[in-house]
């Protein structure tokens, strides 16, 4: 539910402020998330997927959305949780990080907004459906932030 709340106006937001370095990032960071998919390296794939969310939270110029999508990624982005990443949730991934980027290189801020709400609530049914108990645990902040 935080994610769903947050991430979407982000988004929308980074679609107005975004600038040419970030985009750059950006595009990396997906190129870079493909090549783990076709190499089935989690490891770069889950880097380069918290990278991307990273990455728009930042460009929207406010540091609280920068500070607050770190924190949800770190808590939600499915290796702390215990939530893990086959291939075809990889490829869903992928799939959804280019068409966000797509919208966000052309600074369509309802787009943008669209394709990240799909993209969050695409991933929660998948948590929701394939790890309910997960969903429900009390996760202690120190394991939360990986201590």
């Amino acid at each position: 539910e935080a994610r769903t709340a947050l991430e979407p106006v982000v988004c929308r937001i980074a679609a107005e402020r975004i600038g040419e370095d970030k985009l750059l990032e950006l595009k990396d960071s997906v190129d870079r998330m493909q090549q783990s998919v076709e190499t089935a390296d989690i490891d770069t794939f889950l880097e380069t997927n918290k990278q991307f969310h990273d990455i728009i939270a930042w460009s929207t110029g406010n540091a609280l959305f920068g500070y607050m999508t770190d924190a949800l990624m770190r808590i939600t982005g499915g290796t702390v949780m215990g939530v893990d990443h086959p291939a075809a949730l990889r490829k869903t991934t992928l799939k959804a990080h280019v068409s966000i980027y797509e919208a966000l290189s052309n600074h369509d801020t309802d787009l943008s907004e669209d394709r990240m709400r799909d993209h969050i609530k695409e991933y929660a049914r998948y948590a929701e459906r394939k790890f309910p108990e997960v969903l429900s645990q009390v996760l202690p902040w120190n394991q939360a932030l990986g201590g």
